[in-house]
């Protein structure tokens, strides 16, 4: 089954989702310190990094104690 975009098309739709977000946040962010205050904003940048480093941990590559070589492999990539 194939994909519904090709790879070049779905770097550039993820780039353009990507700069459009930070676009947008941004202005919620002056938004949340103009009537939430700077401790609000704070807290929230907080939690959203924290959200990413648990999304890494949880859904990215499993890489402890292995090199950079077969940690960028597929998985099921060169069991010959």
């Amino acid at each position: 089954m194939g994909r519904a975009l090709p790879g070049r098309g779905r770097r550039a739709a993820t780039y353009s989702l990507s700069r459009a977000t930070s676009a947008v946040l941004l202005f919620v962010a002056l938004h949340a310190l103009e009537n939430l205050g700077a401790g609000v904003v704070f807290t929230g940048s907080a939690v959203i990094l924290v959200l990413l480093c648990l999304d890494v941990a949880v859904l990215g590559p499993h890489s402890t104690g292995r090199s950079l070589e077969t940690a960028a492999r597929p998985a099921g990539a060169g069991l010959e």
